[in-house]
């Protein structure tokens, strides 16, 4: 879970949370919008709990603390800046389950392009899809990304769907290929050994009932002794 929970003044969504049974996994709940989007979109929480331990292990924390429930602010994709693979891949799916295509964010030293797609319903998370502006790399980095999204540039519209499987639309990267990527750029290399997993997700950190503001939940996050993503700041902007 990164430390940027802080929801946006402007931009505000409530996605209520749902502690499992199992308490293996943090669900979506609502039956104001499709069943299928937030099947899909609990898809992605559910494999996104099972790789990254230490947020659900801070999740139980702020369970803990909170009294009623949490909300989740946002949900991040990443893909690759090429036709088919982009932020439409993604973007034509939400806005077809009525998710509106908002505000574009360019992160020139990042060399990211994204936009974020506001909910149909408050329950529901906003959600950033970014794009890795991929001419802006050599040309063996060029090379690399596009030997496999030719595979999949076809298929865009399948991509939501890979993503909530967790299934890569391509064929599993080569070591040499990952190692390449890594040495330029970690968001490329990410991308390309998860594909369409959910990146992150954050918790709105206005709508707790202890900690009010960043800070607060920073120091707490530190005093419990967990170790947060400092890469950037451990507050991003």
């Amino acid at each position: 879970m990164k430390a940027d929970a802080i929801a946006n003044a402007g931009m505000k969504s409530m996605s209520v949370l749902r502690l499992a049974k199992s308490k293996e996994s943090w669900k979506i709940a609502t039956e104001r919008a499709s069943p299928v989007l937030v099947g899909g979109l609990n898809a992605f929480l559910s494999r996104y709990w099972e790789r990254s331990q230490t947020a659900g292990l801070a999740m139980e924390f702020l369970e803990n603390q909170q009294k009623g429930n949490l909300y989740f602010d946002h949900f991040a994709f990443r893909t690759f800046g090429v036709d088919g693979c982009g932020i439409d891949s993604l973007g034509n799916t939400l806005e077809g389950f009525g998710y509106k295509k908002r505000d574009n964010l360019v992160f020139k030293n990042k060399k990211l392009n994204a936009y974020w797609f506001a909910p149909p319903v408050a329950e529901l998370p906003r959600v950033f899809v970014s794009e890795l502006q991929i001419e802006s790399f050599p040309t063996n980095v060029q090379k690399i990304i596009t030997k496999y999204t030719k595979e999949a540039s076809g298929n865009s519209d399948q991509m939501f769907l890979a993503g909530a499987l967790g299934i890569l639309p391509w064929q599993t990267p080569l070591l040499e290929d990952f190692e390449t990527l890594s040495e330029v750029s970690e968001y490329a290399a990410w991308t390309l050994v998860n594909g369409y997993s959910l990146n992150h997700t954050t918790i709105s950190v206005h709508n707790l009932s202890k900690m009010k503001e960043i800070g607060d939940l920073v120091d707490a996050l530190e005093r419990a002794k967990f170790k947060l993503n400092s890469s950037g700041g451990v507050v991003k902007a």
